[in-house]
């Protein structure tokens, strides 16, 4: 006689998973707290991708918790913790943030040398959550960790001008300072991007003023630099007297279609 398979619901049993506390498991581990790290790491790599996604995340906070704490300097762990979190489809999004932030805050505490950590959070606040306040905050760690890429102290620069954490000033002090530290030519071509957004932003907020009197005044806007010197028009009590140059000594133009000031970022090496 045959017998017919017997369709389990939940194949696994989650209703019976059990892990041992991490203070239990370091006492199995018999001194290898890093190797059983490891076990439980990949497990839970291949447990979580069997699930349903409303079910398959029950006790993603308490396995990668336990991983962790057997071992506190597993980047992986947080990493992949926080991206299994993050794609967890039918979540609520405010738990899956808590979520995903306090493994990472975890991992910035616990790993206070790797300046990636927080990097992440930052990134994951700005894209995935959209919380740029909290964004440049966790930016502002990564930028003053130790051996910070030019990547983190960039993102951190923006994110402080985008939130009002920076002034324009600011900014142009925090990127000269960078620029001033600067190691490797990425770092110091990073930061003269950056210094010339910045420093050619303040320029076109003022040489616009110029145009839009120009265009005020004669109702047009003039097609050269030259023209609009030759009017002699005045801003704040003084006169454009000659051609006006980028940071670098390029000419900013004008596009006389829009009657704007372009900036051509062409940066020079020095």
């Amino acid at each position: 006689q045959n017998f017919e398979k017997i369709e389990r619901e939940d194949p696994l049993g989650k209703e019976l998973l059990y892990l041992p506390s991490a203070k239990g498991l370091e006492l199995l581990s018999m001194g290898n707290k890093g190797f059983v790290a490891d076990i439980i790491f990949l497990w839970s790599i291949q447990y979580f991708s069997i699930f349903e996604p409303n079910t398959q995340f029950l006790y993603l906070d308490q396995v990668y918790d336990l991983i962790t704490e057997l071992d506190p300097r597993y980047r992986d762990a947080y990493h992949i913790g926080a991206l299994i979190m993050l794609i967890e489809a039918e979540g609520d999004p405010t738990k899956r943030k808590e979520s995903v932030l306090r493994l990472l805050d975890k991992g910035i505490e616990k790993v206070p040398d790797d300046f990636y950590m927080p990097l992440e959070a930052a990134w994951r606040c700005y894209y995935d959550f959209k919380d740029f306040k909290k964004a440049a905050e966790y930016a502002k760690i990564a930028a003053e960790r130790p051996n910070a890429d030019a990547w983190a102290k960039r993102m951190y620069g923006y994110l402080a001008l985008q939130t009002e954490e920076f002034s324009v000033e600011d900014a142009i002090q925090y990127w000269q300072d960078v620029l001033t530290t600067a190691e490797t030519d990425f770092q110091i071509q990073t930061a003269r991007s950056a210094l010339y957004d910045l420093l050619s932003r303040k320029d076109k907020k003022l040489l616009q003023k110029y145009l839009d009197k120009f265009v005020q005044l004669k109702g047009k806007c003039p097609k050269t630099w030259e023209e609009l010197i030759a009017a002699r028009i005045t801003v704040d009590n003084a006169m454009l007297s000659s051609v006006p140059k980028d940071p670098y000594n390029n000419v900013y133009l004008i596009d006389t279609e829009n009657c704007k000031v372009v900036a051509y970022k062409k940066i020079k090496e020095e």
